[in-house]
């Protein structure tokens, strides 16, 4: 399949016919494993989004995704990192992947920008974002930084533990979302 061009790339929200589908785009784009529960929440939580870029002429075959939680309040009990202190509702990116013949052609961007608009509304510049992103994964770190997130925390030991392959430590990277 030749890469779409930007007017022939939809992006869409997922549907329970598409899960098993991006269950494997899933596994064969990040090294994690996420159990079927994952998937539910995405389609049933209203505070849960995941989006599915597909080429318009071929629209059930997705070639990229995003996952993400609106998180409308900090948890007074739990200590939270300075670029997540914020009164304002934040995005949490729960998980993201392009396969690699997509990738570099803005399709991440674009995806980022949706499920903000999806969860938050239209008029949602400066929102708080933040993810977890392995320590090793530079291209994914690089991304994150072109979209306002830096590295904010000393490595996250183990937290991919159900990592297939890989490296299971992370940093969490946090921000606000201008230039999307």
């Amino acid at each position: 399949m030749a890469p779409p061009t930007q007017s022939d790339l939809a992006i869409r929200a997922l549907t329970a016919s598409d899960v098993h589908t991006i269950r494997s785009l899933h596994s064969s784009t990040l090294p994690v494993h996420y159990p079927p529960a994952f998937f539910t929440q995405l389609l049933v939580l209203p505070s849960r989004a995941c989006l599915i870029a597909v080429p318009r002429s071929k629209p059930n075959i997705p070639i990229a995704f995003i996952s993400a939680a609106l998180h409308k309040s900090s948890v007074p009990s739990l200590p939270v990192p300075k670029a997540l202190d914020s009164p304002r509702p934040r995005i949490e990116i729960l998980t993201l992947g392009v396969l690699p013949a997509y990738q570099h052609m803005g399709i991440a961007r674009r995806l980022v920008a949706a499920v903000v608009e999806k969860l938050c509304g239209p008029l949602s510049a400066g929102i708080v974002a933040h993810a977890n992103v392995s320590t090793v994964n530079s291209t994914a770190i690089k991304f994150y930084q072109s979209i306002g997130l830096c590295v904010s925390s000393d490595v996250i030991p183990n937290l991919y533990r159900t990592c297939s392959y890989g490296h299971r430590d992370a940093y969490l990277v946090a921000g606000r979302l201008d230039d999307l």
